[in-house]
């Protein structure tokens, strides 16, 4: 509501009012997570719960590093991506996480240059709070783990936290009773998450690496040419010719209507495979 009478106000008043949503939609992420975090820590080991952050909440907190960039605020975003990333998962907050990372690798990557970008200060770690509501912030990792050293290994590390939680969601959704638009909707998260991985990966040449992360994509990706094709090119500039020859062949499977994928598969047996008959 407050978000919506702030249209309706001068732009004077705007400002003030995006400082007053931030910190209504701060008290609703914290009072969230630490609820649950409290409500994970009673429930017995193994025990599987079916609690997870209310769609309206879950909405609230991926817009608060939104509304910091509408202000102009980048580094304030980040901050605030890393402070909500940085607390303890739950597997309440799993899908939560997957797109926070997501949104950060993207911010990263479309607003942040190499002049602009500071590494993460752990000195600052703390969220500004008064005594009073210190109790009402989440339990957060430890600083002393890794910490990157550029807006590349940190859009990279971001980036593996979303692939790894959407893979497994994919995974775990193949057999369960989920309808098919659910199922569809998770593969299309993870198709999402390695695509941006192999734009990223792909500029600081980091080929070989792609292609592992691609090969574990395989195993929830029977028939689908995306993910086939981007594995075949990225073996093919890591320079494993002949897998990605076979990766070619399966592409050509799936769908046999793709120019290009001939045209490659041809290239490398002249030119790399000494296979004149299949070229």
């Amino acid at each position: 509501c407050k978000e919506e009478q702030s249209k309706l106000k001068s732009l004077s008043d705007i400002s003030k009012e995006r400082d007053n949503i931030i910190n209504l939609f701060n008290l609703a992420c914290h009072m969230c997570i630490k609820h649950l975090q409290e409500l994970d820590r009673t429930q017995p080991e193994h025990t599987n719960s079916s609690v997870s952050v209310p769609p309206i909440v879950e909405k609230v907190i991926q817009k608060i590093p939104e509304i910091l960039l509408k202000k102009g605020d980048i580094p304030g975003a980040i901050s605030k991506y890393r402070t909500i990333l940085g607390y303890c998962e739950l597997p309440a907050t799993r899908s939560l996480r997957r797109a926070l990372s997501l949104r950060f690798s993207e911010l990263l990557l479309r607003s942040v240059c190499i002049k602009t970008y500071h590494k993460y200060n752990t000195s600052m770690d703390q969220d500004s709070s008064t005594d009073k509501d210190a109790q009402l912030i989440p339990y957060r990792y430890p600083t002393n783990r890794y910490i990157p050293d550029n807006r590349i290994e940190e859009a990279i590390f971001s980036l593996m936290i979303s692939e790894h939680i959407a893979s497994q969601d994919v995974i775990l959704n193949r057999p369960s009773e989920l309808s098919e638009p659910q199922i569809v909707r998770s593969f299309n998260n993870a198709a999402a998450v390695y695509d941006l991985l192999a734009i990223l990966l792909t500029k600081v040449k980091h080929f070989k690496f792609l292609s592992k992360c691609l090969e574990k994509a395989l195993k929830f990706s029977y028939h689908q040419f995306h993910i086939w094709y981007q594995f075949a090119l990225s073996l093919i500039s890591s320079k494993q010719y002949y897998r990605g020859y076979l990766a070619l062949r399966e592409c050509l499977r799936i769908d046999n209507s793709k120019i290009s994928v001939y045209l490659f598969a041809s290239s490398l047996c002249l030119g790399h495979l000494n296979l004149i008959e299949e070229g």
